[in-house]
């Protein structure tokens, strides 16, 4: 079974074009698969005997599965002495009765179609002789054959099939989107005007080593008419068809500088994870040297500081866990004593911040905390100790599970 596309993982098998002992040239169209994007012809890889069918017709193939066994030759002699008799049969054949395909009388068994136009022929009882070609090399397509058969006789009746492939899935899609109120309007709209300000919102942010792009724009553009027009932002539920107003409606973009030649990176948990209960509270920090080893998830041999900072407590005692591998000179810290003491201040407001948002309720005996990812940088001025820069803040989803902190190390 040939790849078929990257979502495409298996295909059902339509029809086959040949039998076991028949002989194939490398190309010929052995079968016929349908997957959920496309119905597709699979040729013959090498030339050969078909010796096997592996498979069934309506049976599921994954990607990469055997289908047929073939073996690689030119051919017997018996294969190439019937081929004149096969194109000579025509000629000495009874006329056929009107209507026929020319596949069960030998009627148009001469003819050159693809596998779908024949197998249309037949289902539609047309004469695939009495069809003009169209085709590359001559060949019937299936549009000729949907053209009506150059006046062939009516089809017959269709036979009822199931759905598959493409046409089962967009059928599918069709039947569920009734239960979905939907409404589509389409406007085609100048963006002079936004192509303007983006360039001048740029030209404003490059000395900063900011970009926005149109995106940017748009999803800005989206928020405030969100804002003008909140029936846009409800959503629907078939329970009683009540509709829910979403009157928060917000957009977060993660945005800050390059840090080409940063000092240090990591990342800091507001709380003592190690100690749930509370009694014993700190700040639990994962920093590394430089910016080109992460600390989540460090190359393998690489190690970090880690330590817990305990910033409320008298002369801000720090409890190192582990010890950066990489830092320059060996064998000191990754932070200083003065850069500590700057990320206990921004970690504590951070902390107390959102202890309205994200903290316990009242009487909850649990604990919270902010996960924060940080980095000291000298971009502001080589000859100036390096600037501490809050990447980004979000709720920390752990309670005190060791095991759970001791993978991010």
């Amino acid at each position: 079974m040939p790849e078929m596309g990257e979502s495409v993982t298996e295909g059902i098998v339509l029809e086959w074009h040949v039998a076991v002992g028949d002989f194939v040239n490398e190309g010929d169209t052995v079968v016929e698969v349908s997957t959920d994007k496309v119905d597709a012809e699979v040729p013959a890889t090498v030339s050969g005997t078909v010796t096997s069918l592996l498979v069934e017709v309506d049976d599921e193939v994954p990607v990469g599965a055997p289908m047929l066994e073939i073996e690689p030759g030119e051919g017997d002699g018996a294969a190439a002495s019937s081929a004149p008799a096969a194109t000579e049969a025509p000629a000495e054949a009874a006329p056929a009765p009107a209507g026929g395909n020319g596949v069960a009388n030998g009627n148009g068994a001469g003819v050159k179609a693809t596998p779908v136009a024949r197998r249309m022929a037949e289902a539609q009882g047309i004469d695939l002789g009495s069809v003009t070609a169209t085709g590359f090399g001559g060949k019937v397509t299936k549009e000729d054959v949907l053209n009506g058969g150059n006046g062939a006789a009516a089809p017959t009746a269709g036979e009822e099939k199931q759905l598959r492939g493409p046409s089962a899935m967009l059928a599918k899609a069709m039947d569920e989107s009734r239960a979905v109120p939907t409404a589509t309007s389409f406007r085609t709209i100048a963006v002079d005007t936004l192509d303007a300000k983006r360039k001048a919102i740029n030209a404003a942010l490059k000395e900063r080593g900011l970009k926005t792009s149109f995106t940017h724009l748009v999803a800005w553009a989206i928020v405030k008419a969100a804002k003008d027009h909140p029936v846009m932002v409800r959503t629907f539920e078939e329970r009683d068809y009540h509709s829910i107003d979403h009157l928060g409606v917000g957009m977060a973009l993660l945005v800050h500088h390059n840090f080409p030649d940063e000092e240090a990176n990591g990342v800091a948990i507001t709380a003592n994870p190690y100690d749930p209960t509370g009694l014993s509270p700190g700040f639990y920090v994962n920093v590394q040297f430089g910016g080109d080893a992460e600390v989540v998830a460090p190359p393998q041999g690489v190690t970090s500081d880690s330590f817990i900072y305990q910033y409320s407590f008298p002369n801000s005692p720090v409890i190192y866990l582990t010890h950066s591998n990489i830092v320059e000179p060996a064998g000191s810290n990754v932070l200083t004593t003065k850069q500590i003491f700057e990320l206990g201040k921004a970690l504590d407001a951070i902390h107390n911040a959102f202890t309205n948002a994200y903290g316990p309720g009242v009487g909850a005996n649990d604990w919270y905390a902010m996960d924060v990812e940080f980095k000291f940088d000298d971009v502001a001025d080589m000859s100036q100790p390096a600037t501490l820069y809050i990447k980004q803040a979000r709720p920390y989803a752990g309670r005190g599970n060791v095991a759970l902190v001791s993978d991010e190390n």
